[in-house]
């Protein structure tokens, strides 16, 4: 991973958007980290385990997080609750059709894989 600090923001619908992606399955992870940086935003990660993204989370000045549900070390409720504890907005992304938890209710959406480019620029436009 870049420091944040040396990557310039490009044009786009979310640019300056610091955003921090939690995904384990790297095809998917790298998908998301080019379109947000197409888009303007400034990626943070991505990160595999819950334990590597709450890192990051405390380092870094986010203000929107992806989330996995189902990542490499464990299921992501204990950085989604970090996540809450800070106020930052986020998503889950994930392939299952019913919820192990209920962390998703307080998630601003839920992207189910596949998901499309527009929506997810949709989703976090909002928050640019």
């Amino acid at each position: 991973m870049s420091e944040t600090d040396e990557i310039p923001f490009g044009p786009g619908p979310l640019k300056g958007l610091m955003v921090l992606v939690a995904e384990d399955d790297a095809w998917t992870a790298e998908r998301i980290g080019l379109i947000l940086e197409e888009e303007g935003a400034r990626l943070i990660g991505p990160c595999r385990s819950v334990a590597e993204a709450r890192g990051l989370l405390a380092r870094y000045d986010v203000q929107f997080v992806l989330i996995d549900l189902n990542l490499a070390d464990n299921f992501a409720d204990e950085l989604v609750s970090d996540v809450i504890d800070r106020k930052i907005p986020f998503v889950l992304i994930t392939g299952y059709e019913a919820f192990p938890s209920n962390v998703h209710e307080r998630a601003v959406a839920v992207l189910r894989k596949p998901f499309t480019r527009r929506r997810l620029i949709e989703l976090l436009s909002q928050f640019a």
